[in-house]
């Protein structure tokens, strides 16, 4: 029984770092047990590993932890400074807290024994799911600066207007108070145009 919450197939894009097709062939198996269909590319080197990152979407990779031409750390090295968000996974020979730590400490999602890889289907389901919540905490936060972003311009919007109508209620204060004095004079003035033309 798969470890997927429905057992329909689901696509994987798998990037493994394997140099034995046997036991690569053993991890994939597993996943397709999980339920996972997986399109996998298989690199053994840095310089692959480094090739293929940027050819597709890669939803996880798979890393032996040793191997003939570079160990798994390497790899977490080179996965963290492309700066994608993609879980690196370890499967090793060895046992041990302190290997174990070693990957966790260096950024890996998880570290599964060879002997334990039934575990990978499950390992596999939890970081795509935290890979789609740090996804969406990242675009909600990028949402919420944005909204901070409008609401800062709309008070400095609503702050402009009120120093405006402050402004004009002050001017209409203003004209008012110079056309009471005005109107008098101007009556002041035509009163002694008709009384300078009367006599």
């Amino acid at each position: 029984m798969g470890t997927l919450d429905t057992m329909t197939e689901v696509p994987l894009n798998v990037l493994m770092m394997e140099s034995s097709e046997r036991d690569a062939l053993v991890i994939l198996q597993e996943l397709k047990h999980s339920g996972y269909v997986s399109h996998c590319e298989r690199v053994d080197t840095i310089d692959s590993l480094t090739a293929a990152i940027p050819k597709k979407h890669w939803d996880v990779i798979i890393c032996r932890y040793t191997m003939p031409r570079f160990c798994g750390l390497a790899a977490i090295r080179v996965v963290r400074d492309v700066g994608l968000d993609i879980p690196v996974v370890i499967v090793s020979d060895a046992d041990g807290e302190e290997t174990a730590g070693a990957a966790i400490k260096t950024g890996a999602a998880d570290f599964i024994s060879i002997r334990e890889v039934g575990r990978l289907g499950a390992a596999v389901q939890r970081e795509l799911r935290e890979v789609r919540e740090r996804r969406d905490r990242r675009r909600a936060e990028a949402a919420l600066r944005r909204t901070e972003v409008e609401l800062d311009e709309m008070q400095k919007g609503l702050v402009q207007s009120e120093k405006l109508a402050a402004l004009g209620r002050v001017s209409s204060g203003i004209a008012h108070e110079l056309k009471n004095p005005l109107g008098i004079v101007l009556g002041g003035i035509e009163f002694l145009e008709v009384k300078t033309k009367r006599g």
